[in-house]
């Protein structure tokens, strides 16, 4: 989870997490849903993706340059640090999944 919650919900220890990189695994999609609402004018389709890794770790990201024809379930994703929107003068970036490059394809699952 992030922001880290500094007490756990489970055990109540408190600054006892463990950080964990996430970016670098191997993700398949295991759910998707297409927003056609919550866009911007130019930019009207939001994808969001729930994915998962070997370890069954499951992720939910927005998904960047994709065709909605492309997405299947079970597809390799990787994370990509993209743009997420401009605010004022200041540009704030976060975490996207987008769909493995072509000659970049990753093991399966």
């Amino acid at each position: 989870m992030f922001p880290i919650n500094r007490i756990c919900y489970s055990c109540h220890s408190k600054d006892e997490f463990e950080e964990i990189r996430l970016y670098d695994r191997e993700f398949r999609l295991f759910t998707y849903s297409i927003d056609r609402l919550a866009g911007r004018s130019d930019d009207p389709v939001i994808g969001q993706a729930v994915a998962e890794d070997r370890e069954g770790t499951r992720i939910y990201l927005l998904i960047t340059d994709f065709q909605e024809s492309d997405l299947v379930i079970g597809m390799p994703l990787e994370a990509s640090f993209r743009k997420m929107h401009e605010l004022g003068d200041f540009v704030n970036y976060y975490w996207k999944f987008r769909l493995v490059r072509k000659g970049g394809e990753k093991e399966c699952l």
